[in-house]
C-alpha cells in the first residue's frame, strides 16, 4: 500500500513536469534506463516520445544530443559532462537547486543574525558588569579616601595637641 502511494506520487509529479514542458511549447523526449517506472506509463498515456536505454540513460541522452536529435537535457546530475556534452546544453533541476541554495543562504543569514544578536547581548552584559565594577571601585576609593582624610585629621589633631603640650612647657 505504501509503495503504491509513493508510485502514485512519483507519477503525479512526473505528469506535472511533463505538462509544464509541453505547455511551454517544448516537445519532450524522455529517456529511461531499463527499469520499469510509472513515468513510462504516463509517456504512453500522454503520447510522449520515449526511449529505453539499453544500459545507462546518460549515455543514450549524450548520443541523442550529439547527433542533433535532442537539444538541452533536463537531468538530476552532471554526468553528461563526462560524455562530452557542453554545460550550456544541460539543464540541471535549476528551480529545485536554486530553491535549496536560497534556503541554505536564508539559514546562514538567520544564523549570522542570531550570532550577532547574541554577541551584542554578551557585549552589553559585559559593559554593564564593567560599569558596576567601576562604581564599586570608585565607592571603595571614596571610602578609603574618607578613611585617609579621617586619619589625616586625627594625625593633625594629635600633632596639634603635641604642639600645645610642648608649647606649654
Amino acid at each position: 500500500m505504501r509503495d503504491q502511494g509513493n508510485r502514485d506520487g512519483l507519477k503525479a509529479g512526473y505528469l506535472k513536469h511533463l505538462k509544464l514542458l509541453t505547455g511551454a511549447g517544448v516537445t519532450p523526449m524522455v529517456i529511461f534506463d531499463e527499469l520499469a517506472l510509472p513515468a513510462k506509463e504516463t509517456c504512453v498515456s500522454e503520447k510522449v516520445q520515449y526511449v529505453v536505454a539499453p544500459y545507462e540513460a546518460d549515455a543514450q541522452i549524450a548520443y541523442l544530443m550529439k547527433s542533433g536529435v535532442a537539444d538541452p537535457a533536463l537531468i538530476e546530475d552532471a554526468d553528461l559532462l563526462a560524455y562530452g556534452c557542453s554545460k550550456e546544453s544541460i539543464l540541471r533541476r535549476i528551480i529545485e537547486d536554486a530553491d535549496k541554495e536560497e534556503e541554505e543562504r536564508k539559514r546562514k543569514r538567520e544564523r549570522k543574525e542570531k550570532e550577532k544578536a547574541n554577541l551584542l547581548k554578551a557585549l552589553i552584559l559585559r559593559r554593564k558588569h564593567i560599569n558596576q565594577q567601576e562604581l564599586q571601585t570608585k565607592e571603595e576609593l571614596r571610602k578609603k579616601l574618607g578613611e585617609r582624610e579621617s586619619l589625616e585629621k586625627n594625625r593633625l589633631s594629635i600633632d596639634n595637641k603635641i604642639m600645645k603640650i610642648i608649647g606649654n612647657k
